[in-house]
């Protein structure tokens, strides 16, 4: 490489400075967790909403009829009344309040017949899905911790939780709750669906599911005739496309072999989601808060949460402070007297004296330039494992090492990364966030260089305490979907194991191929 490439391969970044790209990538990245948050919030909003429906099993009826001789003046579509028939203009036949031995009983008639509505066995359905209503609930507890957690399942566990609640809430029947519940579980799978499409049909793929969505809501509040037709569309998407999206998430998963990695929830995260969904299912029995009060309350709250961690640390500190030190200890040693024993105490020693025995033989020379090669390729498979630098200086210099050893005169390797966090431990990501990382740019290198036949490779980015931005980019062959696809059977490109060290450390990993190249993508926040 020339002087020039040389000096801006070594060049590390102050703040502000780097490629207008990431900004935006960084503002998506922050957008997206912000509406896992919301629709995870909203999954056990509505599963408290749920159970407290179930507990109370009080169904609403929808209409308000005249006495017996006059007319219904209107019916709403999110009672059962309207279930069993009962439809504006109809003439009232009986009507029987709740305090009769049977309870509250309309019957009314048209020119299709009778029709009746009883509120007793509604009543008994919605006590009776108390089982799936505390399900929900602990589905929307779930999918609040995987905000933190494991972010890719928040979706997916959303869609579960809004199927669960819906069918409660469905039953008693109040309008804005139960039309928010049936939404989310009949269109949050299409809209998933959605995302998953190619470029150009996403906006479309959302623009349609986001209109039918808007038109069922609308039909359902104005009790519109066309409404009974949208729901039988909603109803069926909502039991299949909850299949699906469980499908989705887990098959392809199960097929690769890759399994199912359960990421430990934080101390403070368990009691921030159990304290306040207790007290807000509380609020909700006693002084009957309403769903969307509790929704904007839950949210806050969770909001504070990142502030108050340092109250979960010190206690994981004190409830697992002997287990976690005797587990880092164990590991460390072991790892340690692996490294030694494979390494340096055997084969590069053994190798180290050969080769010194040797050099005083002038016949010799040629095999111990050889050997002195093989010696090389060991000291540099040590440094592969676990390069110095990373642990002396952080990931940021780790890159640029990366970046210099990777390229030759065929490859130009380039790194540019804006390193705020500094040598110093205390001021760096953590350990295992840097090792994962630094691994996932290095496959993402080795895959460009052996694979897609690149000839410039940039690694860009941003590190920092609390974040970490880094995007490798390639001029090779486009990795695209199928040739993703294609790669993974064949065991190639190390995709699966990107996929687990950035699921390891609960980062966004984004894998992208067109005619310009590939780019992988990892982000990171605390």
């Amino acid at each position: 490489m020339g002087a020039a490439p040389a000096r801006i391969l070594e060049r590390t970044l102050t703040r502000g400075e780097g490629f207008p790209h990431l900004s935006r990538d960084a503002l998506r990245y922050t957008v997206s967790r912000a509406a896992q948050r919301l629709l995870a919030v909203a999954a056990l909003v509505l599963g408290m909403a749920a159970t407290a429906a179930a507990v109370e099993g009080y169904a609403i009826a929808g209409v308000d009829p005249e006495n017996p001789g006059g007319v219904v003046a209107a019916v709403s579509p999110t009672g059962f009344a309207w279930r069993d028939g009962i439809r504006p203009g109809q003439l009232v036949v009986a009507l029987e309040d709740s305090t009769t031995p049977g309870g509250w009983r309309l019957e009314t008639t048209d020119a299709a017949g009778l029709h009746t509505s009883r509120e007793q066995p509604i009543d008994d359905a919605l006590r009776a899905s108390l089982p799936l209503a505390l399900l929900a609930l602990l589905v929307g507890g779930c999918a609040v911790v995987f905000t933190r957690t494991h972010r890719r399942w928040v979706a997916p566990v959303a869609a579960i939780g809004f199927a669960l609640a819906g069918i409660p809430l469905w039953l008693q029947g109040v309008p804005e709750i139960s039309t928010a519940a049936m939404a989310g579980a009949g269109f949050l799978p299409f809209w998933l669906f959605a995302e998953r499409a190619p470029p150009r049909w996403r906006v479309i793929g959302r623009a349609a599911v986001g209109v039918t969505a808007v038109g069922w809501i609308a039909c359902r509040l104005g009790a519109s005739p066309s409404y009974d037709a949208l729901e039988s569309f909603r109803g069926v998407g909502a039991g299949y496309g909850t299949a699906a999206v469980i499908a989705l998430a887990t098959v392809p998963r199960l097929l690769r072999g890759e399994g199912f990695h359960v990421i430990r929830p934080r101390l403070a995260d368990l009691l921030a989601v159990s304290l306040v969904g207790g007290v807000a299912l509380i609020l909700m029995f006693s002084v009957h808060l309403s769903a969307a009060a509790v929704f904007i309350a839950i949210a806050l709250a969770l909001v504070a949460v990142p502030t108050t961690r340092f109250i979960g640390r010190r206690l994981e500190r004190v409830f697992f402070a002997d287990l976690r030190a005797q587990v880092e200890l164990e590991a460390s040693e072991a790892e340690r007297a692996r490294l030694a024993r494979d390494l340096h105490d055997v084969p590069l020693q053994e190798l180290t004296s050969v080769i010194r025995h040797l050099e005083v033989v002038p016949a010799a020379r040629e095999s111990a330039d050889r050997l002195r090669a093989v010696a090389q390729q060991l000291r540099e498979t040590a440094t592969e494992l676990r390069p110095p630098v990373l642990d002396d200086l952080g990931l940021g210099a780790a890159l640029d090492f990366l970046a210099s050893q990777s390229s030759d005169d065929g490859v130009m390797v380039m790194s540019v990364v804006a390193d705020t966090s500094g040598p110093h431990l205390e001021h760096r990501p953590p350990a295992d966030v840097e090792l994962a990382v630094f691994r996932i740019a290095q496959e993402a290198v080795t895959n460009a260089i052996q694979h897609a036949a690149a000839t410039a490779i940039d690694i860009s980015g941003d590190v920092q305490h609390d974040a970490v931005s880094i995007t490798v980019h390639d001029d090779g062959r486009g990795l695209t979907h199928d040739r993703q696809h294609e790669a993974a059977q064949v065991g190639r490109l190390g995709l699966a194991s990107m996929r687990r060290r950035a699921e390891a450390i609960d980062a966004d990993l984004a894998v992208s191929g067109s005619s310009s190249g590939t780019r992988v993508s990892i982000r990171w926040a605390r």
